[in-house]
């Protein structure tokens, strides 16, 4: 297999306004942490080009000015995997969401022209010979934020799925890691993936690529500071940071209101937290290196899922992307261009129980939340709550079947 790869500071130098948040239309006031793109080709039979951006979203503009550049290098739909980090404290890239942050036309198309810049740079680099080897690690470092509570209703006192942690669905989430070594055995890139919202950053005037880029940092400790390093978000729809205390006390004014989570989270808080993570991290490279090189080819895969299969009201152009990316004989990643839930990740390690699954979601032009099946029987934010908040006049189907539309799109996929 042979590699290329790139990497690209994308921090304003000036105030720029920030997306990820309802209603939040300040600029940002300082930098927290640099935010970046980084890019990892991939070329065996198969191309696959891994780029991630730390935002929100990634956003139409971006995606199709990058895919336009991968053409030129016969890279279809399918070669290009395009993730956001998904954090909450960069400046919005996605036009389609100003309820989330108003993307600043001037920034986004600065970051467009900086990206797609070093996409043309890397794919006409010199591929070199790699090897890969992966490995993953688990622990308690996000909870669930889907819970029932008995609230108070039009209807009388009635128990609703509402956001608050659920320590009793919350599971150990894995951290998988790709490391990249030429034949040298220096360690060219890694590609890591964990399931959390990057929501733990204590500012939001501040850009900050929030736990991932913490994890960047930490990782190039022991690498260099010039290996680029690609963050692929989890199954993170319905996950949060666990941090400690987990919820605020009781106030009778919150709990009407429904305000579980108003936390303010310190520095120490959240410094606490991340070095969990970061130490998880360090923790799975190690192992990786002493673990067996990925035998085999990269193989990628895409199809496409009607949303009015999921949703009423909703354009019959628009689509979820489904990928599936084959590498060697034992490792997949499947990716969505959306907000993946848990139970997706559930879903697809019995669809393949022979081999190791890396679920990823925020992809492309994500689009929102996709529900689970059992999701619409519980209601909550992550199944109509978060439509009005995202500006969309869309409501879920209740007679759909998730599961099944996404396995069958799998299925699809590795029948062809």
């Amino acid at each position: 297999m042979d590699c290329v790869t790139g990497s690209i500071d994308i921090t304003p130098s000036k105030p720029v306004s920030m997306g990820g948040w309802m209603g939040y239309r300040e600029s940002s006031s300082a930098i927290g942490s640099r935010i970046e793109g980084n890019i990892v080709v991939l070329r065996d039979k198969d191309t696959v080009a891994f780029i991630s951006i730390d935002a929100l979203y990634v956003g139409a503009l971006l995606r199709n000015a990058l895919q336009k550049v991968a053409q030129n290098y016969g890279l279809s739909d399918r070669n290009l995997i395009v993730g956001a980090s998904h954090t909450h404290f960069a400046p919005m890239l996605d036009t389609s969401k100003p309820n989330l942050g108003r993307a600043d036309p001037e920034h986004v198309d600065w970051v467009i022209d900086k990206l797609c810049a070093l996409l043309e740079r890397t794919l006409s680099s010199v591929f070199v010979p790699v090897e890969l080897r992966h490995s993953l690690g688990k622990d308690k470092f996000a909870v669930s934020r889907r819970s029932n509570h008995w609230r108070i209703t039009k209807y009388g006192i009635q128990k609703k799925c509402v956001s608050a942690p659920n320590l009793s669905a919350t599971e150990a989430e894995a951290v998988h890691l790709i490391t990249v070594r030429s034949v040298t055995g220096a360690v060219m890139a890694v590609i890591w993936s964990a399931a959390c919202h990057p929501v733990g950053w204590p500012n939001r005037k501040q850009i900050s690529a929030d736990f991932p880029g913490d994890v960047r940092t930490s990782l190039r400790q022991q690498l260099g500071k010039s290996v680029p390093v690609v963050f692929l978000q989890g199954c993170s729809g319905d996950l949060r940071p666990w941090t400690e205390p987990l919820r605020a006390p009781f106030r009778l004014g919150s709990w009407l209101r429904q305000e579980y989570f108003k936390i303010h989270l310190t520095f120490p808080i959240y410094k606490n937290w991340s070095e969990k993570i970061c130490k998880l991290a360090s923790k799975v490279f190690n192992t990786c290196e002493l673990g067996t090189p990925i035998n085999g080819s990269i193989r990628s895969l895409k199809s496409l899922i009607p949303l009015e299969l999921i949703f009423n009201g909703v354009d019959s152009t628009k689509n979820l992307g489904v990928n599936i990316v084959f590498i060697g004989n034992g490792l997949v990643i499947i990716g969505a261009s959306c907000e993946l839930p848990v139970a997706v990740r559930h879903l697809v390690e019995q669809a393949f129980p022979n081999l190791c699954v890396l679920p990823i979601g925020c992809l492309d032009d994500s689009f929102g939340y996709f529900p689970s099946t059992k999701m619409l029987i519980e209601g909550g934010y992550e199944v109509n709550g978060w439509l009005s908040v995202f500006g969309l006049p869309w409501k879920v189907r209740l007679d759909c079947d998730p599961d099944q539309i996404f396995n069958a799109a799998l299925n699809k996929l590795v029948e062809s």
